[in-house]
């Protein structure tokens, strides 16, 4: 635990300048008031899901927030990577990869041939669309980088007892999250997958793991490779950069959930940088996940 905390303390009170975060707070700031205010993802972006440039459209929304974030944070910290070419490739890569993995919507097909979808919508995630976090990742470790591992694949100098403390840290916050309307309205993902019921056990089980596999798609692309890939070229500066595209990820969840994303990213972020595992974002990952889930259960039982 000593070590975790020694970590965070260094990243956030010596090696980021307070006015990085700052610059990183107020941007994510805007970028939620806008998001929150006027439901671009609902009232635009996903009325267009069915266009054939909608891929267009995903880059927009998903780039164009990530791509600014990367300038301003390049003119504040003075960026001086050893090549420019390459951070930029990286940069478009990342985006590439961000849209195909959010706006791909060739299995639909098959998804839509399903009245009460979100199980069917789980396991596409699991089989097209989460490999793509995997992939494109792996492309470049393989041809552009000099990583040993494979971006955090590694069960090294990992404090499991200080993200088990983590785990143990949220329960009463989701706890008391559990019962906003907010809240329930959006979990347990798990029950919302068949709202006319008719579910059995064994369904709500491997929803449940095919949820937890996300995660590990999610921590490979965000902690791996966004954040080792990206600071071989400007350094802690990627764990600031990494937390403003993991911010968007969440628009169109509960609010108080997109807002803590930042923290768990700069928390995570620096944590798989000097660590250079991935192994304990996953467990507090999933963890978490299914914590919010149990707690959402709990919470309609309670309340019907």
């Amino acid at each position: 635990m000593k070590k975790v905390i020694g970590i965070l303390r260094q990243y956030l009170f010596q090696d980021i300048a307070w006015y990085k975060l700052l610059a990183l707070l107020v941007y994510c700031a805007v970028l939620i008031s806008i998001e929150y205010h006027f439901k671009l993802k609902k009232t635009w972006l996903d009325t267009l899901y069915f266009q054939d440039d909608y891929l267009l459209y995903a880059a927009l929304y998903y780039g164009l927030p990530f791509s600014l974030g990367a300038i301003l944070l390049g003119l504040i910290g003075k960026w001086k990577p050893k090549s420019w070419l390459k951070l930029v490739a990286l940069i478009v890569l990342i985006i590439i990869a961000f849209t195909l993995r959010n706006g791909f919507r060739n299995h639909r097909e098959w998804i839509d041939l399903f009245p009460n979808n979100l199980f069917q919508i789980r396991i596409a995630n699991f089989l097209f669309l989460g490999p793509i976090w995997m992939i494109i990742p792996l492309i470049w470790w393989k041809f552009f980088d000099d990583e040993k591992r494979f971006y955090g694949c590694s069960l090294k100098n990992v404090s499991w007892s200080a993200y088990g403390l983590m785990l143990l840290a949220m329960v009463p916050l989701i706890t008391a999250a559990s019962f906003l309307p907010d809240f329930q309205h959006y979990y347990p993902k798990a029950r919302n997958a068949w709202p006319g019921g008719g579910a059995e056990a064994w369904h709500y089980v491997l929803y449940e793991l095919l949820y937890g596999v996300d995660f590990v798609y999610v921590e490979l692309f965000f902690r791996g490779f966004m954040v080792m890939a990206l600071g071989k070229l400007i350094g802690k500066d990627a764990i600031v950069l990494t937390a403003v595209m993991y911010c968007t990820i969440h628009f169109g969840k509960p609010l108080g959930e997109t807002i803590s994303s930042i923290f768990g990213a700069l928390i995570l972020g620096s944590l798989a940088y000097e660590t250079r595992s991935i192994a304990g974002g996953i467990i507090v990952h999933i963890g978490i996940a299914w914590l919010m889930e149990l707690g959402g259960f709990l919470a309609w039982i309670v309340l019907n």
